[in-house]
């Protein structure tokens, strides 16, 4: 019937994105693209799995009658919390990293992530410049 189940598929293709998270880490063309093509193909099989757990679960438990309303609430319900997850994460993120006017340290943003320059800062700072434009 199914080759691992709507849990497992779900399962496996999640370990997937942890691969190109951990690739993100060392970011060179021979790594990333492999990574990427896994995730693509995963993501495939996982919004599939979602969708036909949903399905299921819509479908056990509700009579013969209701089957069709049943389904579409749980996709409501699901999709709901799904999109309004990206609401609440942009809220939290805003909340937690928003200017506070009585912190009294200057923040100089500009020399953040891409932008930074180890010349800038002097001789003692030992960390070398590891990601490079192109990646």
């Amino acid at each position: 019937m199914f080759l691992c189940g709507y849990k497992w598929t779900m399962f496996m293709a999640q370990t997937t994105f942890l691969v190109f998270i951990a690739a993100n880490i060392y970011p060179k063309a021979w790594l990333m693209y492999p990574a990427s093509a896994l995730c693509g193909i995963s993501r495939a099989a996982f919004g599939t799995a979602q969708s036909a757990y949903v399905a299921a679960l819509g479908n056990s438990n509700e009579s013969d009658d209701d089957t069709k309303y049943a389904v579409n609430k749980y996709f409501a319900i699901f999709f709901s919390a799904l999109q309004s997850s990206q609401i609440w994460g942009n809220l939290i993120s805003y909340i937690i990293l928003q200017n506070d006017p009585n912190n009294s340290i200057p923040k100089n943003v500009t020399l953040c992530g891409a932008n930074y320059l180890d010349s800038e800062q002097g001789p003692s700072a030992r960390i070398t410049k590891q990601i490079s434009y192109k990646t």
